[in-house]
């Protein structure tokens, strides 16, 4: 190619780029037909590399205006993107673009099963292998919008985005959106074991001490889609997950506190775990607070989780030593459905015990409420 004309397609793309940095000028541009000729400058290689940066930064702009994002899209966009990521002289801000337009689009309900398909999905590991910050950020919320749509989960984790998510850990904002794309990936059961051996725990760990609310609430839930696979959940409380969670189950935000008592309890269900989990100094008093103070959810899965771990006597005295008899006929009598029944078998439980039956009965609970067969 002549290199004279690649810098006068360089210049057009920054001339263009220049003019979309102004909110102002950026919905009448899009009916300006710009996507069809940047694209055809990204797949053949036209101009310099800085221009065929500034064409994506065309489509970085124009993916601002949310009513243009689902056309944006249709006029192929994204095989010019790809393809520029591809070349071995792609520059920095070529990839903060191309995540920035990944992620925009990705918004869009309806477009995130189209992109996956489109094959953003190596492209955005390149951008969370590569990238800059803007662009590791921009990479995971793309990630995370995907993974949002249900069809896209198991296909998405066997990309190996998972390993490439843990590059991402470089702010906030960014761990959030690995938080959150973990948890998603991590709801289908044959993705659990696999994001397991991704060694993804002792980021969660990590994650669950974040100030922000939603990654708290984010790695908390990643936690219990992982938990609810059994074969992991000895794994699970040997990597530190218990100690991770107590703190989560006094968090002054209730949907951290919901997503912490379920993956308390999906680690205590395992019958091997019991034991050691009420040895873990704080998990009493934790999952007996979450039971206190928690929302109708946490109230529900910490009654759940206390009765799981009343399948061991010696758990039982030290649980109601810490309080938990009057807490748990709180939930009888007004918690959830689920709630209730986990409260209900607990007391009954409990009544096993000659000694702990009479502070059952103190409380004015009767036979029949609790169904227990035995003598009262």
């Amino acid at each position: 190619a002549n290199p004279k004309f690649n810098f006068v397609i360089t210049d057009i793309c920054t001339i263009f780029l220049s003019m979309l940095a102004t909110e102002i000028c950026r919905i009448p541009m899009t009916k300006m037909g710009l996507v069809e000729p940047m694209t055809r400058v990204l797949l053949k290689g036209g101009g310099t590399p800085d221009g065929r940066a500034d064409a994506i930064g065309v489509f970085r702009n124009l993916s601002l205006v949310k009513e243009f994002r689902p056309q944006l899209f249709k006029q192929d966009c994204i095989p010019g993107i790809i393809a520029e990521l591809q070349r071995n002289d792609c520059v920095a801000f070529a990839l903060e673009d191309s995540a920035v337009v990944f992620s925009n689009l990705s918004l869009v309900a309806e477009l995130r099963v189209p992109l996956f398909r489109a094959g953003i999905t190596y492209p955005a590991i390149r951008c969370l292998k590569n990238g800059n910050d803007v662009a590791k950020q921009f990479a995971a919320a793309a990630v995370r919008n995907m993974s949002v749509s249900e069809g896209n989960r198991i296909p998405l984790f066997n990309t190996g985005v998972t390993a490439a998510l843990k590059e991402a850990i470089t702010s906030e904002k960014a761990c959030e959106h690995v938080a959150a794309a973990l948890w998603n990936m991590g709801l289908p059961e044959v993705n659990r074991v696999g994001i397991y051996k991704q060694g993804v725990v002792p980021m969660l760990i990590k994650l669950t001490t974040y100030y922000t609310p939603a990654t708290r609430e984010y790695s908390a839930g990643a936690m219990r889609a992982l938990g609810a696979s059994d074969e992991l959940r000895r794994d699970l409380l040997k990597d530190g997950v218990i100690e991770a969670l107590i703190p989560l189950l006094r968090d002054e935000n209730g949907r951290v506190q919901n997503e912490a008592s379920a993956a308390f309890w999906n680690v205590c269900a395992k019958k091997e775990n019991k034991a050691s989990v009420v040895s873990k100094p704080g998990a009493i008093s934790g999952i007996i607070y979450s039971l206190g103070y928690g929302g109708d959810f946490a109230k529900e899965y910490s009654a759940g989780a206390i009765n799981s771990l009343f399948d061991l006597d010696s758990n039982k005295t030290l649980i109601v030593d810490n309080g938990a008899i009057p807490l748990l006929v709180f939930v009888l009598r007004n918690g959830t459905s689920n709630g209730k029944k986990s409260a209900s078998s607990a007391l009954s439980r409990i009544c096993s015990i000659p000694s702990l039956k009479a502070k059952v009965k103190s409380e004015g609970v009767t036979a029949s409420e609790i169904s227990f067969t035995g003598s009262w």
